[in-house]
């Protein structure tokens, strides 16, 4: 699929697996693009004026996220336990949270893989000012690999760049704006940057 400018919610089911979403531009006024126990990729799209979330997976997708520009609303929301989502070279920027993980269970941070040491994220991930860059919804026991990603400069230890030197965070953060990270109490769970 590319070369199209939608105005349209896109559903990706799982008669959908397989599917590749390259080259558009997608609007909407609720859920953008909703990914539900589909597998699928979406690569250098633009996902914009949701009026809700940009991008939801949920339901056990396994979505793989590459070089998109994916912003205003809520930039992205992955929800549950058994989603897999991986993104790479991507811009998050929410008017809110730019990306939320987990909705109303505890997740499993290691299925999101938003970036590691070996394979950095190269993630612009900026939220607005009704939200924070990475947002958990749900409590995770689990580690979420955030490395090598852009945030909001100068904020929580984020240098000039709006880099993370590499450590472990596991403790609670409370949520103001501004903040590039947001966490629900979690036993023993936190981002590696």
């Amino acid at each position: 699929m590319g070369g199209l400018a939608l105005r349209a919610t896109v559903v990706l089911n799982s008669t959908s697996n397989g599917a590749s979403m390259r080259g558009f531009a997608i609007t909407g006024s609720g859920e953008v693009v909703w990914a539900c126990g589909a597998t699928a990729r979406l690569s250098r799209n633009t996902v914009f004026d949701a009026g809700d979330v940009s991008i939801t997976a949920s339901f056990g997708s396994d979505l793989t996220v590459t070089d998109n520009v994916i912003r205003n609303g809520w930039g992205a929301l992955f929800c549950d336990t058994g989603t897999r989502v991986k993104a790479r070279g991507n811009t998050f920027a929410g008017r809110n949270n730019a990306i939320a993980i987990g909705h109303s269970s505890t997740i499993d941070g290691a299925l999101v893989d938003l970036g590691t040491a070996a394979d950095p994220g190269r993630n612009v991930i900026v939220g607005g000012s009704g939200g924070v860059g990475l947002f958990f919804m749900a409590q995770t026991s689990s580690i979420v690999p955030a490395a090598g990603n852009f945030w909001k400069a100068g904020v929580q230890g984020a240098d000039a760049q709006g880099r993370y030197a590499p450590r472990l965070l596991t403790e609670n953060v409370d949520r103001t704006n501004g903040n590039n990270y947001s966490l629900k109490a979690s036993a023993g769970g936190g981002l590696q940057f």
